[in-house]
This record gives C-alpha cells, structure tokens and sequence, in this order.
C-alpha cells in the first residue's frame, strides 16, 4: 500500500451495528487509490472481523485489518500508527463516519498543500439523544496557508480553535507521528486527550482547511462520554492525568502553553467531576486524588488555581474540596440539592 496519501485508523470493538457506516463513508472511486483503510479489531466479540474481512476482500489494496487481543482504545490506536504508511493519518471512530463529499475534496487537497505536522478540519456532530446537529465553527481565515505554530501569538488564533481541541479536527503527518516515537496509554479508554495534546506540542507546522470531514456520534448508552461510564472509568481518567502531570513541560510558545491548559482542563474537568460526585467509595477506591492535586501545585501553579474555576451547576466543586476538604459524599448531597432548585 505504497504510496497513499492518507492512512484512517479505524479502532473497533464490538462495533457491528456501526462500522459498515464508517468504512462505507469512506469508499469512493474517486479516491480509493490514494487512501489506505487500517481497521483494528481490538478482540471483538461480534460480528466486527467478520464484517472488515468482507470489506478487505473487495478492495485489498485500500484496506488492512490488524486482528489483536483487547487492549483498549489506546493499544488500537498505537497498532494502527506503527502500520500506517500514508503521507498523512487521521483515527476514525468506528461509531462515527465521515461526510463522503467532504473528505473527498480532503483527499485531493493533500495532494496539493505543502507539507505539515497537523492539519485541522471541521466537523460536525450528530447528537441523536437531543436530535440536534452542531456543525464545528470555521477555525481561521484564510485557510490553506501553512503556519508556524511557534510564531503565532494568542490575539492570531480565534476563541472557537481551542473548541475544537478534539481527535474529530485532527489528521497529522504520518513520518512526524513515527518520529516523536508516539504512544497512547495502553489498557483504558480516554486516550483521546494524549492524542492531541503530546503531538501537538512537539509539532511545528499547521494548516487549516475548510472541509467539513467528521461526523461525530453520540447515541449509544455504552458510550465512553456517557456520564456513568465516565464515573465507572473514573481509573482511566486518573492514570492519563498521571502521565500528564509527570510529564509536564514549561513551554514557552504561547499557542502551546494555552494547548497544553486546555488538556489539563479536558482531562480535570472529567477527573474531578468523576472523583467529587460519584456515589460509590469504591469507584474512587485507591485513588489519591489529593496528592496528585498537590504534585500538581508543584509543577504548574498556573494550571492548578485555572482548573480552581471549574463549575458544576454553579457550584465551584474543586475549590471547595480544596478549601473545605470536602469528600466526595457532601459534594454529591450538594449537586443533588442544585439540581432541585
């Protein structure tokens, strides 16, 4: 598969009902020639290798399947990256899909733009729970122009690009993914958040384009971002956050210092919430929140007093446990009595 302008990653598991919708929203004739289909199965129980082995035997030039044990979101991710060989690769929930149109003159466009680290598109999503569509807002103008990240102040990037500081925006180069040596956390879900956040931080170069490619899902119950699965996972957010914090830099580019809070932010806000207002001790059980908290203080006083104003139905919930050492239980009592009035 030599010579593909783009490699999609397409993670899956248990994913029968949803990745004939991706995998189809993908196959033009237009450009099936220049785009390489990566589906993992990451130890389906299901139909899911059944369904990409019929799809790999109509188009086996376009299409592999790397068939693993379960490792989560992140082990899949990383076996997709280290198979990949187009110019640039973009991940493809198998839940989700992209507009057909869109991503053809994506495709073509490749061709054409100098290269670059990342590139961001817009996307739009489909909320089937509130029967809405949100399409992304458009990034910067003009479009098509190669940036230097490192040079661009804050008062250059528009309020809506930290928005859209989401897998769904995202493709990157493939060589510059493989030359950092990247690596998702392996064995949990979430790992989303260290896919956009440790690359982007090394990267150098970016373009913005003007197509709306990803078509983001929300509908089912077993959803990762569903509320109770984010509680129930709550050992997942930890140990990304861990990483996170260990590996903490003092970056002086002022686009990637605000990066780097807005991960913090993405990862706290479903940390803490998870943490402050579950109703089940042992969710939280050998967690010590409070002193990776701490840790926290320590390496970035900026991102620790900013996360401080992080709300729940008004209620300043971190601060509070941090002043008040308030546990889990009474912050839980609170939210409940917020929601009644």
């Amino acid at each position: 598969m030599n010579n593909k302008i783009l490699s999609i990653i397409i993670p899956s598991y248990n994913m029968q009902e949803y990745l004939h919708r991706s995998i189809e929203s993908l196959l033009s004739e237009s450009i099936i020639k220049d785009i390489e289909i990566i589906i993992v199965n990451d130890g389906s129980t299901d139909k899911t290798l059944e369904i990409a082995q019929k799809y790999y035997e109509k188009n086996p030039t376009s299409i592999t399947i790397i068939n693993k044990k379960n490792g989560h979101y992140g082990s899949a991710v990383n076996a997709g990256i280290a198979k990949a060989s187009g110019t640039y690769l973009k991940v493809l929930d198998a839940d989700d899909w992209f507009n057909t149109e869109e991503f053809i003159l994506f495709v073509k466009k490749l061709h054409q733009i100098p290269l670059c680290d990342v590139i961001f598109t817009n996307w739009c999503l489909n909320d089937t729970y509130n029967k809405e569509q949100k399409f992304s807002e458009n990034f910067l103008n003009p479009y098509d122009y190669k940036l230097n990240i490192d040079e661009l102040t804050i008062k250059e990037i528009p309020l809506s690009f930290y928005s859209f500081f989401s897998l769904y925006a995202i493709t990157y180069r493939t060589k510059f993914l493989h030359d950092i040596k990247y690596k998702q956390t392996e064995g949990i879900c979430y790992t989303d958040v260290e896919y956009i956040y440790y690359p982007l931080i090394k990267a150098s170069t970016a373009i913005f384009l003007d197509y709306n490619v990803y078509q983001y899902f929300i509908g089912r119950e077993d959803q990762s971002i569903n509320p109770i699965n984010l509680k129930k996972n709550i050992r997942h957010h930890y140990k990304i956050y861990q990483r996170m914090i260990k590996d903490y830099e003092n970056i002086t580019s002022p686009v990637k210092k605000d990066i780097q809070k807005t991960a913090f932010i993405k990862i706290a806000s479903s940390l803490y919430y998870s943490y402050l207002f579950s109703n089940s001790p042992e969710e939280c059980k050998d967690i010590n929140l409070r002193s990776l908290d701490l840790t926290l203080r320590k390496e970035s006083p900026e991102i620790y007093n900013f996360i401080a104003n992080l709300k729940y139905h008004g209620l300043p919930y971190i601060t509070l446990w941090r002043k008040f050492k308030c546990n889990f239980h009474l912050l839980h009592k609170l939210s409940y009595i917020l929601k009644r009035h």
